[in-house]
């Protein structure tokens, strides 16, 4: 099951971390909180500080808007491999979704501490998280984009 926790290719099978020299994987590691999140957490809310963005390690990640209220709508669901919460923290803005754990989770945390620390120390690997995690959004946006035309072509 996709749901499980499979630590034997640990956090390199993210497009995050791959492509970096096992010395900059752990760096970067080194820099991120092994979190876990039973399933029904709620990990962060709508209209909370962004602090940090999590790294999904195993469980799936659930993004709602209006979560816990009769108009809900789940807007993605991620896995392993995947980060989520990472707008907020870029862009310094308050979480524009609610994000909870769909299953038991286990994730890595990097916060703005943790950001920092790798642009002062290792840009490199800074410019490079930063290059995937773009490509991410990008990629995530293009999906929204398409469905959202078929919805209006419906």
């Amino acid at each position: 099951r996709a749901d499980v926790c499979d630590f034997t290719q640990g956090p390199t099978g993210s497009q995050l971390l791959a492509e970096l020299s096992a010395q900059d994987r752990a760096f970067c590691l080194q820099q991120m909180t092994r979190c876990e999140f039973p399933a029904g957490t709620v990990i962060f809310q709508k209209d909370e500080p962004s602090d940090a963005m999590y790294l999904i390690i195993c469980g799936r990640v659930d993004i709602w808007l209006n979560y816990g209220f009769a108009d809900a709508v789940r807007l993605a669901s991620f896995r392993q491999g995947v980060t989520f919460g990472e707008m907020g923290l870029l862009r310094d803005k308050p979480r524009t979704a609610d994000a909870v754990a769909a299953v038991d989770v286990v994730a890595l945390k990097l916060d703005r501490a943790g950001l920092a620390h790798l642009q002062q120390q290792h840009p490199a690997i800074l410019t490079h998280l930063l290059i995937a995690i773009s490509q991410e959004l990008a990629y995530r946006l293009g999906r929204t984009n398409r469905a959202l035309r078929a919805v209006l072509k419906g």
